[in-house]
């Protein structure tokens, strides 16, 4: 019991460094052709990361705790918290942290089955969950009605890509 409640703070303070821990990548823009400076959080990856570090999902239960903790005012998101950030944009990426953790945690599991046994069986876990928490985000950008349809894959694809190539090393270093 002790050592689970260790776990899941663990978890939440490597959430809430993650979140504002950012590496600066180069991304093309196409309307003037040039390369722009990319701040890439490193969240979905902290979270990928931790579902496949532990026998039983403390990240789920850590990324309940951190969205309602952000939900009731603790700064703990990239523009802070309170219950108003439903309405931000990108509070459809912060709910998909929750079917991530699941996902990654299942195809974990799942990897000791027959069909999984393979490195492309367990590949499936950081594409398919990392495709799932992106379209949380996208559906949540397309619902506000804030981005044209143009923008809005733009602006994923890059944030995909990393998390993608991002998920794969954490899948290399855990399984």
């Amino acid at each position: 019991m002790i050592l689970g409640l260790i776990k899941i703070i663990f978890c939440l303070a490597v959430m809430y460094l993650a979140t504002f821990t950012q590496i600066t990548l180069l991304q093309y823009d196409f309307s003037d052709s040039t390369l722009v400076p990319y701040e890439y959080s490193l969240i979905y990856i902290a979270v990928f990361a931790l579902s496949l570090a532990f026998r039983v999902n403390y990240a789920f239960i850590a990324v309940v705790i951190y969205v309602l903790a952000g939900l009731i005012g603790l700064p703990l998101f990239a523009y802070g918290g309170a219950w108003t950030y439903i309405f931000e944009p990108s509070f459809g990426y912060i709910l998909g942290l929750l079917p991530l953790s699941l996902v990654a945690f299942l195809f974990k599991h799942l990897s000791n089955d027959f069909v999984m046994r393979s490195f492309n069986g367990k590949s499936l876990g950081p594409i398919i969950g990392i495709l799932v928490a992106h379209g949380f985000g996208m559906f949540f950008l397309a619902v506000t009605g804030r981005l044209s349809l143009a923008s809005l894959m733009c602006m994923s694809s890059y944030q995909l890509f990393y998390d993608l190539f991002f998920g794969y090393l954490a899948l290399m270093f855990f399984l």
